[in-house]
C-alpha cells in the first residue's frame, strides 16, 4: 500500500473474517482532515435520514458542494489514487464511477444490523464496495458510534468492533453475508465521507 500528498494506505489492515474488509490508520494529511471536519461541522447541508432502522443525516458530495479549500478531494489524480488502493487491497477493478457522500450521527442516531448488498447492478447508486473516512474530535468509547461486524443477522454473532477514531477509515466489500451495524450515538456527534465503487462486470 502505498501514500501521496493527501492520502496514506501504508497503515492498512487486511480482515478475511467474517468478510472482506480494511481498516486503515490516519487517511488523509492531518491538515486535511481537519478542513474537511471543520466543514462537516458548520455546513448546512446534511439531511435529516430515519428509515427502518437508520437513522442519520447525509449529504452528496459534488463540486457544487465542496468548499474551494477542499477541492482537491474531488481531485481526479487522488481519487484514481484512491481507487488504485482499493483495487489493489480488494483484488478487484472498479468502474470510473465514484459516489461521494458525507454522513452525521447525532445523539440517538444509529442503525441495526443491515448489509448494504445490492442484487440489482442496474440501480443508479449501486455499489460493491465502501470505504469511509471518520473525522471526529475527541471522541471516547462511552460517546457510542461503533461500527460493529457481525458474522449473521443476529446480534449474538459480533465478531469485531471498529472504532470510529479520527481519521481512521474503513473499507468493505459487501457481499451477501456483509452484515454491520452503527451502535447507537450517546454524546458528540459522528461524522464520515463516503466513498462508494462498483467492481467491473466479470470482476
Amino acid at each position: 500500500m502505498h501514500k501521496n500528498n493527501y492520502l496514506d494506505f501504508t497503515k492498512t489492515k487486511f480482515v478475511n473474517n467474517p468478510y472482506k474488509y480494511i481498516v486503515v490508520q490516519n487517511v488523509f494529511n492531518p491538515k486535511f482532515a481537519t478542513l474537511l471536519l471543520e466543514w462537516f461541522q458548520k455546513t448546512n447541508n446534511f439531511n435529516k435520514f430515519n428509515e427502518s432502522g437508520y437513522k442519520n443525516s447525509i449529504f452528496h458530495i459534488s463540486k457544487n458542494t465542496l468548499p474551494s479549500n477542499i477541492e482537491e478531494l474531488i481531485n481526479l489524480e487522488n481519487l484514481k489514487f484512491l481507487k488504485g488502493e482499493l483495487e489493489f487491497a480488494f483484488k478487484v477493478k472498479f468502474t470510473d464511477d465514484i459516489l461521494i457522500s458525507a454522513q452525521k450521527y447525532l445523539p440517538g442516531d444509529g442503525t441495526l444490523i443491515h448489509n448494504d448488498y445490492y442484487e440489482n447492478s442496474d440501480d443508479a447508486f449501486h455499489f460493491t464496495h465502501r470505504f469511509f473516512v471518520y473525522l471526529n474530535s475527541e471522541w471516547i468509547k462511552d460517546n457510542g458510534g461503533i461500527l460493529g461486524i457481525f458474522k449473521e443477522n443476529n446480534v449474538n454473532s459480533l465478531v469485531e468492533e471498529v472504532y470510529p477514531y479520527h481519521n481512521w477509515g474503513v473499507g468493505i466489500e459487501f457481499e451477501k453475508n456483509s452484515w454491520h451495524a452503527v451502535s447507537a450515538i450517546k454524546k458528540g456527534e459522528r461524522f464520515a465521507i463516503h466513498f462508494d465503487f462498483k467492481k467491473k462486470e466479470g470482476e
